[in-house]
């Protein structure tokens, strides 16, 4: 919270005083200038950017002036901000003076935004069922989800398609968010060794140069792969 105050001790004290705050609710802000007035006077205003924004006269030598309002103006805004704002307040005292705060009043900082980001493991087992990211900042760690007989190939923003998020990639979303996985089968090979099974999976093998998955049993003749036995 900043502030700006000023006195005057003229017969009798005048203060003036000016407060503002930052709060956020979702992608909405709301800045509030809170100002008072308290003491003895004629009249007393106070202002905000030049326009004015309360006027108060007392009608007399001597009254006591004792006045407090609040400006408030909103924002869509996700990431973090600092509001500015040219704030006076004025008091004529009894004596005829004219008392003034003015300045420039900065509200909090407010923090940017935050979204829920859900984890399908399209057909798989994911450790982690949601995390909550900001708006900014990157996504951070993401999980590594399990299913048997495929490889993970990344969180996606589709369950088929769609564009992959990656743990550095910078938090853009407006809205919580899914994230789907996407899984590529994995070939199997199983070797007996001395009457011990062994279980290899992810084989690939190279063909006319392009890499294939093996699917079946191939075979290798003068530098050819046939499928099949």
């Amino acid at each position: 919270m900043a502030s700006i105050t000023a006195s005057s001790y003229n017969y009798n004290e005048v203060t003036l005083t000016v407060n503002a705050t930052a709060t956020r609710s979702g992608n909405k802000v709301t800045v509030s200038l809170s100002w008072s007035l308290s003491g003895v006077g004629y009249w007393a205003d106070a202002s905000v950017d030049g326009s004015t924004v309360a006027t108060v006269s007392t009608g007399g030598n001597g009254q006591p002036i004792s006045r407090s309002g609040t400006v408030t103006k909103t924002y869509t805004e996700y990431g973090s901000k600092s509001y500015s704002y040219s704030m006076r307040v004025r008091v004529q005292p009894q004596g005829g003076s004219v008392v003034s705060a003015s300045g420039t009043v900065t509200s909090n900082t407010v923090a940017a935004a935050t979204f829920t980001v859900t984890f399908d493991a399209n057909g798989g087992t994911t450790p982690t069922a949601s995390k909550t990211v900001t708006y900014g900042e990157t996504y951070g760690t993401l999980p590594a989800p399990t299913r048997s007989g495929y490889a993970f190939n990344g969180w996606f923003t589709a369950a088929s398609g769609g564009t992959q998020i990656k743990s550095t990639d910078t938090v853009s979303i407006t809205a919580n968010q899914k994230l789907y996985a996407h899984w590529e089968a994995m070939s199997v090979l199983h070797v007996a060794d001395n009457g011990t099974a062994w279980t290899i999976t992810n084989i690939k093998v190279v063909e006319g140069g392009t890499v294939r998955n093996i699917v079946g049993c191939y075979s290798v003749e003068n530098g050819v792969v046939h499928q099949g036995i």
